[in-house]
C-alpha cells in the first residue's frame, strides 16, 4: 500500500507539471509509467487480500446487471419499442458514445482474462528459479484464477451493447461479420467455461481453442489490438515483477532484515 501511494503521488505530481508543459511533454510518458507502478501495486495488494477481493465481486455482477440493461436499451431506444419512457436514448446516435465506453472497458477485462496464461507461466518460473518472494507470483495467478469467470462474463456484457448497437446499424462487410462472429466467440467461451476445469481436460482445451480463435477474429476485427494486449501483458508483468522487489525491499528494511535479491 507504501508503495503504491508513492507511484500514485508521483503520477499526479509529474501528470501536473506536464498539463501546464506547452505541447508534448515526455513527462507525460513518466506519469504514466508512475500510474502502471500504481496498478502493478492494486494488483499485489488485491493477491495478498483474497477476502477483500471476494468482497468486491458484488460490484462486478452489478457491473454485468449494468451492461446488460445498456444492452436492453440500445434495443430498444433504436427500435422505438412502447412505452416512449422506458427508451433511454432519444435518438440512434446517443447510444454510440456509452456503447464504445462500455466496449473499452471490455478490453481491460479481456485484458485480465489473458494475464491468466501469463500469470500461470510466471508462476511455474517463479518456483523452478525460488524467486524471491515465495509464493506470492502463485498468489497473483489464483488472484486471477478466481475472478476469471467472473471477469469473463463482465467482458461479454460490457461488449453486448457495442454489439447490439452495431448489428442494428452496419458498418463495412469486414468490420460488421468479424466483431459479430467475435461476440459469438466470446459468448460461446462463456458457457464453455461455466464447465471449464484443470480435471475436465476435454472442456478445458475446448475453452483454450475458442479462446485463440477468438483472439484472431479480434485482431481482424481491429488490427491494433494484438499490440494493444501484448504490450499491455509485457507492462503489466514487468511491473508486477518490479513492484514484488520493491515490495520485499520495503518490508525487509522495516525490519532490519538483509533482502534475498
Amino acid at each position: 500500500m507504501l508503495l503504491g501511494c508513492g507511484w500514485t503521488t508521483a503520477a499526479v505530481l509529474i501528470g501536473v507539471r506536464a498539463v501546464t508543459a506547452r505541447g508534448r511533454s515526455p513527462l507525460e510518458l513518466v506519469s504514466l509509467a508512475c500510474l502502471v507502478g500504481t496498478i502493478g501495486c492494486a494488483l499485489l495488494a488485491f493477491a495478498l487480500f483474497p477476502r477483500f477481493v471476494h468482497a468486491l465481486r458484488g460490484l462486478g455482477w452489478l457491473t454485468v446487471v449494468a451492461a446488460s440493461l445498456l444492452s436492453v436499451g440500445v434495443v430498444w431506444s433504436t427500435w422505438q419499442l412502447p412505452p416512449e419512457q422506458l427508451q433511454i436514448f432519444a435518438n440512434p446516435g446517443d447510444a454510440l458514445e456509452p456503447t464504445n465506453l462500455a466496449v473499452n472497458w471490455s478490453l481491460v477485462m479481456l485484458t485480465c482474462s489473458i494475464s491468466l496464461i501469463t500469470t500461470r507461466l510466471l508462476s511455474n518460473q517463479a518456483s523452478q528459479h525460488h524467486f524471491q518472494p515465495a509464493g506470492v507470483v502463485q498468489a497473483i495467478f489464483l488472484l486471477f484464477w478466481r475472478q476469471h469467470r467472473l471477469v469473463g462474463w463482465m467482458a461479454l456484457a460490457l461488449s453486448a451493447a457495442h454489439s447490439a448497437y452495431f448489428l442494428l446499424y452496419p458498418r463495412a462487410f469486414q468490420e460488421q461479420w468479424t466483431g459479430l462472429v467475435a461476440f459469438a466467440l466470446l459468448g460461446l467461451l462463456g458457457l464453455v467455461g461455466l464447465v471449464t476445469s484443470y480435471r475436465a481436460r476435454l472442456a478445458l482445451w475446448t475453452h483454450r481453442a475458442i479462446a485463440a480463435i477468438l483472439a484472431i477474429v479480434l485482431t481482424l476485427h481491429w488490427p491494433p489490438i494484438l499490440y494493444l494486449e501484448a504490450g499491455a501483458l509485457l507492462i503489466l508483468a514487468i511491473t508486477a515483477l518490479v513492484n514484488l522487489k520493491l515490495a520485499t525491499v520495503i518490508v525487509h528494511q522495516v525490519l532490519g532484515v538483509k533482502p534475498e535479491l
